[in-house]
């Protein structure tokens, strides 16, 4: 079996940006009118961390796991309202793959993304990708803040549901922290320019493959098979017990 871990925001569709007007509205519900965003990069981070960095600046002190969690869940509450009002869309050729992968008996796809369970659902479940995958098996921000950890209860996950079967592990998306988590576990990670980040920027981070956006099922398949014949690239310390 080879599986797929597909990243969400910017990879598989685009919220046009949904998720920030609810995370918006939620700490203006939360924290009054005057609150205010932090200003950080947020690209490829897990929502407990995004919620953790803005709660701590609204706070100025450091937010619990509870007050992480309950804002997390107020503002999926409010996801889903301004995904209808703004005009996102899947990418090019998403629908494509991943009804061609769905086909096929040796692939199984999951998800691995910085939303909850919960988010992952909703944003799915609105742009009609949510039937092509495992949720059971996918891996989710859960309790965790760093996406290495969420990539290796994923690749835990993987191993303990195929075994010996399990054969390469892809992991595909569009920030540095897709690449990253996936050296960790050992992963054929394939960067996608479909973000925030320029081909040259992933393409700095070493991954296996670099794409300026998705391609065709076809040629997606041969670029799968290339890996038949290559190792996937290490992170420095991935040998060393991390």
């Amino acid at each position: 079996m080879n599986v797929l871990f597909w990243d969400i925001d910017q990879t598989l569709v685009y919220t046009g940006h949904a998720g920030f007007l609810a995370i918006e509205h939620t700490l203006t519900e939360m924290m009054g009118p005057d609150a205010t965003l932090p200003r950080f990069d947020a690209g490829g981070r897990t929502d407990n961390f995004i919620c953790r960095e803005i709660l701590r600046h609204a706070l100025q002190k450091e937010p619990t796991l509870d007050d992480v969690h309950q804002f997390s869940r107020q503002y999926e509450e409010t996801l889903l309202y301004y995904m209808q009002e703004t005009k996102g869309k899947t990418l090019p050729y998403v629908k494509e793959l991943l009804a061609y992968f769905s086909g096929l008996p040796d692939y199984d796809q999951l998800l691995l993304t910085g939303n909850s369970r919960r988010g992952a659902e909703l944003k799915l479940t609105h742009y009609g990708l949510a039937s092509y995958f495992d949720f059971d098996h996918s891996g989710f921000a859960g309790d965790d803040f760093n996406r290495i950890d969420v990539a290796r209860r994923a690749g835990a996950l993987a191993r303990s549901k195929w075994g010996a079967e399990l054969e390469k592990i892809f992991i595909i998306g569009d920030t540095e922290h897709d690449i990253q988590c996936g050296k960790k576990i050992g992963a054929y990670t394939i960067a996608v320019a479909t973000g925030s980040r320029s081909l040259e920027k992933l393409q700095g981070y070493e991954p296996w493959r670099a794409l300026p956006e998705l391609i065709p099922a076809d040629a997606f398949q041969q670029l799968l098979d290339e890996a038949d014949t290559e190792e996937p690239p290490m992170h420095p310390a991935a040998g060393k017990g991390e």
